[in-house]
Parts: structure tokens; sequence; C-alpha cells
């Protein structure tokens, strides 16, 4: 679950190393830590360090403390709005020292979704096919009615997820996973206009039709279509993990 072990772990980075499984999919909404005395093992720190990273995590929305027989330290069921405020703030530092921008994270995602797409054109099989219609048709529905955006990009992520397993390569699903347990983390209360529901819905309708006619090509080029158009809708860098700093 964590990837690194410190030396001398200090709460900040015990801390950090939970915020990073939250944001990698590592550790899902609802899920439980491991206590603090296996918590103190895996870091190889004290325990009175550990509850000071937790700590830390409370004061931030990140996990809350439950008493009782069944108590113990959870992620939220929900991602509150300050829940979301503060994983975006950690994960764009940690991108930002890096001098990774909001542009070459779509670059990237041009560079895994597009390939993504021509093998599931390739590949995919009748019930991918029937699993995309059963998302896309769902999102036909959210078009015409009320909801939260929210509850519309875990369909797109859905729709990621059955492309990536359509194409049949365990590398490429391993790399949509990590994309798309992102977004759902962050994909929060970033308001799309009716016009923009209906825009994205068309681009990934346009997708389908070339995956069912095993059309690799066209897959692709299709992919980097509905990309460009997700890139260049105002204020959609909050959906995922730049927070409202400048790139």
């Amino acid at each position: 679950m964590y990837s690194v072990r410190p030396l001398f772990a200090i709460p900040e980075q015990i801390a950090g190393q939970i915020k990073e499984s939250v944001l990698h999919g590592d550790l899902h909404l609802g899920d439980r830590l491991p206590s603090e005395k296996e918590l103190a093992e895996i870091f190889g720190a004290s325990r009175s360090t550990v509850r000071d990273a937790l700590h830390l995590l409370r004061k931030e929305y990140i996990i809350e403390t439950r008493t009782g027989k069944n108590g113990g330290h959870f992620v939220p069921q929900k991602a509150a709005p300050q829940m979301i405020k503060n994983l975006n703030d950690y994960a764009f530092s940690s991108f930002k020292y890096y001098s990774i921008s909001f542009e070459h994270f779509f670059e990237f995602r041009v560079l895994v979704e597009a390939p993504m797409a021509g093998l599931a054109a390739k590949h995919r099989s009748n019930e991918d096919l029937n699993s995309l219609k059963n998302v896309l048709a769902i999102l036909n529905g959210l078009c015409l009615s009320s909801h939260s955006s929210y509850n519309f990009f875990q369909e797109v992520i859905s729709f990621q997820y059955i492309l990536a397993k359509a194409s049949k390569n365990p590398l490429m699903t391993k790399l949509i996973d990590y994309l798309c347990q992102l977004s759902e983390v962050l994909t929060f209360q970033f308001l799309l206009s009716p016009h923009q529901e209906r825009e994205l819905y068309e681009a990934l309708l346009s997708i389908y039709f070339t995956v069912e006619k095993h059309d690799s090509l066209n897959a692709e080029k299709r992919m980097v279509d509905y990309l460009q158009l997700l890139q260049g809708m105002e204020g959609m860098k909050h959906i995922y993990f730049f927070g409202t700093g400048n790139c």
C-alpha cells in the first residue's frame, strides 16, 4: 500500500504517504486504515509519531476516527469538499515540484488513451460492446435529467474502465486504472452545463461506433478529439489534481 518506508519518519511524511494511497486508489472511500501499531511497523516510526500523522489527516478531513467495537481510522464514505481541496492541494504541490503541468497531464492521457481505444477496437468482444452501450444509455439519460456533474463523471470513468479492459492489454488496464482512480476521488463539484454534457456524451458515442466497427485508426482519432474537447472545457483542470494554482 505504501511505496516508501522513511528511515526517520515524521508525521508529515506519514500523512503524505497516506494521502498518496488515497490519490493512487490503494485506499478507497470508506476503507479502514491499519491500526496505529501496524502503521508504526510499516513506517518504522513510534506510535506517537503515527498518532500525530493521523491528527494531521483528521484536520484535513482525509480520514475520520470512529470509536467503539468497530472503531478505527477510516477514509470517509463520502468525499467532502474540504477533503478534495486538501488532496488537490497536496497533489498539485507534488506535481509542481516535478514541473508537471496541466498540459503534461493531457499529453500523457493522449499517449495512453488513444492507443487504448485503438486496441479496444481491435480486440473488443460483444460483451464489451454491451457494457459500453449500457454506460452510454445512462449518460444519455443523465443528459436529459437533473443530476450532479459528479454523477455524470462517474459514468464517464466507467466508460474508460470498460474500454481499457476491452483492449485486452493488462499493462494498459493498469495505467487506465491509475488515471481512473485519481478521477474517481477528484471529480467533485465541477459544474458542467447541459451543452457540455451533451458534447462529451456525443464524443464518447463516436468512440463507441469506431470500436463497434473494429476501426482502430479512427478509434484513436476520436479519442484524441474527446480528450482535446475535455481539456478545452473551462475549469476542467479542477477535475484532476491541480487545485486552483497556476501550472
